[in-house]
C-alpha cells in the first residue's frame, strides 16, 4: 500500500496532510527518513515524528446517506459530511461518493484494498439507483440510455457512458426508473438523464454489488457482518 494511504487508514491525518508529512521528512520506514508518498509499505515499522504507526482493525461500514451531506473530509464552513455522523471517522474513507443531494447506500471503510476492488471499472461492480425525473420519459429515450449516451463534463470533454440497466417503475407527471451501472464517473446519472432531457428531480442508491439497503434508515449506519464482507470480496 503507498506510504499516504497507509498513514491515511491508520488514523494519523487525510491523505493530502499525509502527503506534506512525508514530504517534510517527518516520516520513517524501518529507521530512514521516506520522502516519497508512493513508496510502498506492508509489514515495515513506520513512524511519525518518532512515534511507531499500527494500522487499525479493518471495519466495514453500510451507512443510508442523508441528503445535505458531502462525502469529502475536506470539510467547508457550514458543511455537513457523512463523517460527523460516525463516533469515530479516523482512517475511514467512503468507497466511492454520492453527491450533497443523493441519498441512499454508501460503504465506509478502511480497507484499501477492497475499497479499490469495489470502485475500479474494470472489476464492474453495479450499483443501482431509485431515480425521479422530469417529465414522461419515453422507450426510445429509455433505449438511448441503456445503450449508452454521451455528455460534456466539468472541464468540457466529451464523456461515454457504459450501457447500463434500466426498469421503468413509473411513467406520470413525473418518471420513476430503476437504474443500474457499474462505472462512477462524477454526477454520472444526473448527466444521462440531462443528455435525454429529464433532468432529475430524486437520486437514491439501493443496492451495490451484493448489499442492499433495506430498512436501513436515512441518517444511520451499521457494521457489515463478516459474512457480508466474504461475500463483498467475493463478488
Amino acid at each position: 500500500m503507498r506510504l499516504d494511504k497507509y498513514l491515511q487508514q491508520a488514523g494519523v491525518s487525510s491523505r493530502r496532510k499525509a502527503k506534506e508529512l512525508i514530504k517534510a521528512g517527518l516520516v520513517t520506514v524501518d529507521g530512514r527518513t521516506e520522502r516519497d508518498t508512493s513508496r510502498d509499505v506492508d509489514t515495515e515499522t513506520v513512524r511519525v515524528n518518532g512515534e511507531p504507526i499500527q494500522k487499525k482493525e479493518k471495519l466495514y461500514i453500510l451507512m443510508n446517506k442523508p441528503k445535505g451531506y458531502v462525502c469529502t473530509k475536506e470539510k467547508r464552513k457550514g458543511q455537513k459530511t457523512v463523517y460527523d455522523l460516525l463516533p469515530d471517522s479516523r482512517g475511514i474513507f467512503s468507497v466511492g461518493r454520492l453527491d450533497k443531494d443523493t441519498t441512499g447506500l454508501l460503504i465506509l471503510t478502511n480497507d484499501g484494498e477492497l475499497s479499490y476492488r469495489l470502485t475500479h471499472p474494470s472489476f464492474e461492480n453495479e450499483k443501482t439507483y431509485h431515480v425521479t425525473v422530469k417529465g414522461k420519459i419515453n422507450k426510445k429515450e429509455i433505449k438511448q440510455l441503456c445503450d449508452g449516451v454521451s455528455y460534456l463534463d466539468d472541464n468540457l470533454e466529451r464523456v461515454f457512458t457504459a450501457p447500463a440497466k434500466i426498469r421503468l417503475i413509473y411513467k406520470g407527471v413525473h418518471s420513476i426508473l430503476e437504474v443500474t451501472i457499474y462505472e462512477g464517473k462524477k454526477r454520472q446519472i444526473r448527466r444521462m438523464f440531462e443528455a435525454v432531457g429529464h433532468p432529475v428531480l430524486k437520486l437514491k442508491r439501493v443496492r451495490e454489488g451484493p448489499l442492499d439497503i433495506g430498512s436501513l434508515k436515512e441518517g444511520s449506519w451499521r457494521y457489515l457482518s463478516q459474512d457480508e464482507v466474504d461475500v463483498l470480496r467475493r463478488t
